[in-house]
């Protein structure tokens, strides 16, 4: 093995590192498209105390999917109420 054949676990995602992130996926796993639904929810009708980090955290968790791992679609519903989800 020469110098540019390091096999360490540690470097297996050294030949992506000039791809983006769907390209990485679609390289690494069988999946070809990702999808997800994101809902954060912070303030619930009928309940006097609401969450502080749901929605946020929603977010958060929406753009790591979107920029990070490459997602094709990624849905973020914020605070929805079910009639208006329907």
């Amino acid at each position: 093995m020469d110098a540019t054949e390091n096999k360490h676990p540690a470097n297996i995602y050294a030949k992506y590192e000039n791809k983006t992130a769907r390209e990485k996926r679609n390289q690494l796993l069988k999946f070809r498209k990702s999808h997800a639904f994101v809902i954060g929810i912070n303030h619930y009708p009928g309940i006097s105390a609401h969450l502080l980090s749901a929605v946020p955290d929603a977010e958060k968790l929406a753009a790591v999917l979107w920029d990070e791992q490459g997602f094709d679609q990624v849905w973020l519903i914020r605070d929805v109420r079910g009639a208006e989800f329907r």
